[in-house]
Order: C-alpha cells, then sequence, then structure tokens
C-alpha cells in the first residue's frame, strides 16, 4: 500500500510507447516536473486534511484534549504523514490559528461599494462570531499567552481586520448612510471587541441573538 503523501515513480500510461509516436514522448525533465507536481498536490492535501481534523476535534474537545493520534485518525493518515508537515503539536496549533484568524479576515476583506457597506460587514462579523465550527476562544486566547509567536498572529490579523473595517466605515461616512461623527479607528476596535465578546459569552451559554445585536449596532451607527 503506497503513502498518503507518495507518487508513483514511473508513469504506467507512458510504457509500450510505439516507435512511431516516439516523438510524443515528454523529455526527463518535462516528466519530473509532472510527477514533482503530483507530489506537492498530494503533500498539499494531507496537509489540508490535518488542519482540518484538528480545527474540528479542537471545536470539540478544546486545545489540550485531542491527541495526535486521534487528529490523524480523524483526518485518515498516520502519525508519518503528520511529522512530514508539523514539527509538533504547536506547530499544528499554529496552523489552526491561521485558519480560525482567516476566518475573521474573511468578514471583513471583502465589503461591498453600496452605501450599506459597513452595515453588511456588521453582520458577517456577527456570523463569524457564532460559527458553530470555531475553536474555543478561551482555549484559543489561552494557547497565545503561551506562545509569543500565535500572539503577535493574533494581533496582526486583529490589527488587518481593524484596517478594513476603518475602509468600510469611510466608504459608508462618504455615502452620507452612517453617521460622520463617528471616529472609523476606534469603531473599528469597538467591533472587534464586541465580536470577541459575543463568541465568549456564546460558549458559557448565554442567550447571545448575534444577528439582532447586529441589527441594533447598525440601526446607531444609521446617519439620522
Amino acid at each position: 500500500m503506497n503513502h498518503p503523501d507518495s507518487v508513483p515513480d514511473s508513469d504506467p500510461s507512458a510504457e509500450s510507447i510505439p516507435q512511431s509516436n516516439a516523438h510524443s514522448i515528454q523529455p526527463g525533465s518535462q516528466r519530473r516536473r509532472r510527477l514533482g507536481a503530483r507530489r506537492e498536490a498530494a503533500k498539499a492535501e494531507t496537509r489540508e486534511a490535518l488542519i482540518s481534523a484538528a480545527m474540528a476535534a479542537f471545536s470539540e474537545e478544546g486545545l489540550d484534549n485531542p491527541s495526535l493520534d486521534a487528529i490523524c485518525a480523524r483526518a485518515g493518515y498516520t502519525r508519518g504523514a503528520f511529522y512530514v508537515h508539523f514539527k509538533d503539536r504547536e506547530e499544528l496549533i499554529q496552523a489552526v490559528s491561521e485558519r480560525f484568524l482567516g476566518r475573521l479576515l474573511e468578514g471583513v476583506r471583502h465589503y461591498d461599494e453600496s452605501p450599506a457597506a459597513m452595515f453588511n460587514l456588521v453582520g458577517r462579523l456577527m456570523d463569524a462570531a457564532t460559527a458553530q465550527d470555531n475553536v474555543p476562544l478561551h482555549q484559543f486566547l489561552h494557547a497565545a499567552g503561551r506562545s509569543e509567536v500565535l500572539q503577535e498572529r493574533y494581533l496582526g490579523a486583529l490589527r488587518t481586520a481593524s484596517e478594513h473595517i476603518c475602509d468600510a466605515t469611510q466608504l459608508s461616512q462618504a455615502r452620507a448612510s452612517m453617521r460622520g461623527d463617528v471616529d472609523p479607528g476606534q469603531l473599528a476596535w469597538l467591533l472587534l471587541a464586541l465580536t470577541t465578546g459575543v463568541q465568549a459569552l456564546r460558549e458559557v451559554g448565554a442567550p447571545i441573538d448575534s444577528r439582532r445585536m447586529g441589527d441594533l449596532l447598525s440601526y446607531l451607527l444609521q446617519r439620522a
């Protein structure tokens, strides 16, 4: 049985080619590039499966509880495949965190050009805060407290998100759909704090209706 990350060294389709078709045989260097691309694709697929399995396990059991064996089994790969892609558990957590933070950025990176750009963005932030398969926020923050690398990535993602929120705020203010006396920078960090709070309260069972909260905030921000 082949290793999940392995790719055959030879291409069966290239065997027994008639002499009349010899001109169609690819040079060795081109064949090696093709095989290299296949290997890279297989490696990327394995890494993606491991990260997805880890994210699902962490969302169900927390960052510290699932064993590496359980995560590998969930992904359908061995510990050997795991160590091809990650040095240790901490490196896996960092990869999962990048996915987790990517969701936050995805919610604010692409905003429309309509006068309601800011209000639509608020709704996406609330949706991101209540996603069912999020990594538990309190455990993520605890992990960030232990890792300077993870902490810097988290702060970097927050800074990037605040910049996008500022842009959307200024656009809505320019279109006269939002109050002009609101400071875009302060509003950006207020929204990020609200998103974090909504997720934390949801994890302890608070009766949070994120959509209604988003609608209320949008109402308060509307130009009179």
